[in-house]
Protein backbone atom coordinates (compact mmCIF):
# COMPACT_ATOMS: atom_id res chain seq x y z
CA UNK A 1 0.00 0.00 0.00
CA UNK A 2 1.41 3.67 -0.89
CA UNK A 3 3.14 5.09 1.91
CA UNK A 4 0.42 8.15 1.90
CA UNK A 5 -2.28 5.66 2.41
CA UNK A 6 -0.96 4.68 6.03
CA UNK A 7 -0.55 8.45 6.70
CA UNK A 8 -3.99 9.39 7.02
CA UNK A 9 -5.50 6.24 8.23
CA UNK A 10 -6.79 7.83 11.13
CA UNK A 11 -9.33 9.64 9.25
CA UNK A 12 -13.34 9.77 9.99
CA UNK A 13 -15.14 8.94 6.78
CA UNK A 14 -17.79 11.27 4.84
CA UNK A 15 -15.14 13.77 3.15
CA UNK A 16 -12.35 11.53 3.59
CA UNK A 17 -12.56 9.86 -0.10
CA UNK A 18 -12.30 12.82 -1.88
CA UNK A 19 -9.62 13.89 0.21
CA UNK A 20 -7.89 10.84 -0.75
CA UNK A 21 -8.57 11.66 -4.09
CA UNK A 22 -6.74 15.23 -3.79
CA UNK A 23 -3.63 13.51 -1.32
CA UNK A 24 -3.21 11.11 -4.59
CA UNK A 25 -3.09 14.51 -7.42
CA UNK A 26 -0.33 16.06 -4.66
CA UNK A 27 1.36 12.48 -4.52
CA UNK A 28 1.06 12.29 -8.40
CA UNK A 29 2.41 15.92 -8.58
CA UNK A 30 5.54 15.71 -5.97
CA UNK A 31 6.47 12.09 -7.38
CA UNK A 32 8.72 13.20 -10.42
CA UNK A 33 5.87 13.27 -12.74
CA UNK A 34 5.67 15.73 -15.21
CA UNK A 35 2.27 15.20 -16.65
CA UNK A 36 -0.65 17.79 -16.09
CA UNK A 37 -3.29 18.07 -13.76
CA UNK A 38 -5.89 17.35 -16.28
CA UNK A 39 -4.08 14.03 -16.68
CA UNK A 40 -3.96 13.03 -13.05
CA UNK A 41 -7.21 11.54 -13.71
CA UNK A 42 -6.04 9.04 -16.08
CA UNK A 43 -3.31 7.78 -13.61
CA UNK A 44 -5.65 7.95 -11.26
CA UNK A 45 -7.68 5.29 -13.20
CA UNK A 46 -5.09 2.86 -14.57
CA UNK A 47 -2.82 2.72 -11.06
CA UNK A 48 -4.73 4.10 -7.79
CA UNK A 49 -8.26 2.66 -7.92
CA UNK A 50 -7.25 -0.49 -6.33
CA UNK A 51 -5.24 0.90 -3.84
CA UNK A 52 -8.20 3.58 -3.23
CA UNK A 53 -10.67 1.17 -3.12
CA UNK A 54 -8.63 -1.50 -0.83
CA UNK A 55 -7.67 1.50 1.86
CA UNK A 56 -11.72 2.34 2.15
CA UNK A 57 -12.79 -1.13 2.39
CA UNK A 58 -10.14 -2.08 5.29
CA UNK A 59 -10.24 1.19 6.98
CA UNK A 60 -14.19 2.01 7.12
CA UNK A 61 -15.27 -1.60 7.12
CA UNK A 62 -17.33 -0.89 3.70
CA UNK A 63 -18.45 -3.66 0.63
CA UNK A 64 -15.37 -3.91 -1.71
CA UNK A 65 -18.32 -2.66 -4.49
CA UNK A 66 -18.55 0.32 -2.29
CA UNK A 67 -15.14 1.01 -1.92
CA UNK A 68 -14.17 1.14 -5.37
CA UNK A 69 -18.10 2.50 -6.83
CA UNK A 70 -16.54 5.72 -4.60
CA UNK A 71 -13.16 5.38 -6.22
CA UNK A 72 -14.07 5.06 -9.44
CA UNK A 73 -16.48 8.19 -8.70
CA UNK A 74 -13.55 10.41 -8.62
CA UNK A 75 -12.53 9.36 -12.06
CA UNK A 76 -15.65 9.90 -14.09
CA UNK A 77 -13.61 12.23 -16.44
CA UNK A 78 -11.10 9.13 -17.36
CA UNK A 79 -11.07 7.61 -20.50
CA UNK A 80 -12.20 4.63 -18.97
CA UNK A 81 -15.01 5.65 -17.21
CA UNK A 82 -16.41 8.31 -20.35
CA UNK A 83 -15.95 5.49 -22.84
CA UNK A 84 -17.57 2.62 -20.98
CA UNK A 85 -20.70 2.07 -21.63
CA UNK A 86 -23.61 1.47 -18.74
CA UNK A 87 -22.86 -2.31 -19.17
CA UNK A 88 -18.98 -2.17 -19.18
CA UNK A 89 -17.06 -3.86 -16.48
CA UNK A 90 -14.14 -3.08 -14.76
CA UNK A 91 -11.91 -6.01 -12.55
CA UNK A 92 -11.83 -6.25 -8.57
CA UNK A 93 -9.01 -8.41 -6.58
CA UNK A 94 -11.56 -10.82 -5.69
CA UNK A 95 -12.21 -12.01 -8.85
CA UNK A 96 -15.96 -9.93 -9.14
CA UNK A 97 -16.28 -6.76 -11.39
CA UNK A 98 -18.33 -3.91 -11.14
CA UNK A 99 -20.31 -2.13 -14.11
CA UNK A 100 -20.56 1.51 -14.75
CA UNK A 101 -23.81 1.33 -13.51
CA UNK A 102 -23.03 0.20 -10.66
CA UNK A 103 -20.31 2.48 -9.93
CA UNK A 104 -22.66 5.62 -10.53
CA UNK A 105 -25.73 3.65 -8.30
CA UNK A 106 -23.66 2.51 -5.53
CA UNK A 107 -21.74 6.04 -4.96
CA UNK A 108 -24.59 7.82 -4.86
CA UNK A 109 -25.62 6.79 -1.74
CA UNK A 110 -22.28 8.54 -0.65
CA UNK A 111 -22.93 11.94 -1.28
CA UNK A 112 -24.34 15.05 0.26
CA UNK A 113 -27.04 15.61 -1.86
CA UNK A 114 -28.85 12.27 -1.36
CA UNK A 115 -29.06 12.51 2.98
CA UNK A 116 -31.92 9.97 2.97
CA UNK A 117 -30.04 7.23 2.09
CA UNK A 118 -26.63 8.83 3.07
CA UNK A 119 -24.00 6.00 3.76
CA UNK A 120 -20.81 6.79 6.23
CA UNK A 121 -21.23 9.28 9.04
CA UNK A 122 -21.03 13.23 9.64
CA UNK A 123 -17.74 14.06 11.69
CA UNK A 124 -19.38 17.17 13.24
CA UNK A 125 -23.37 17.48 14.34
Amino acid sequence: MPQFFRLFSGLVFRGEVTLIHEFIHAYISNSGSNILNIDHHEQIASKYIEPMATYLQHQFGMSLKDSYALAWSGVADSKALKDATLDTSFSMPDGNTITKSEIAQLSASYKDNNPEYMKGHNVCN
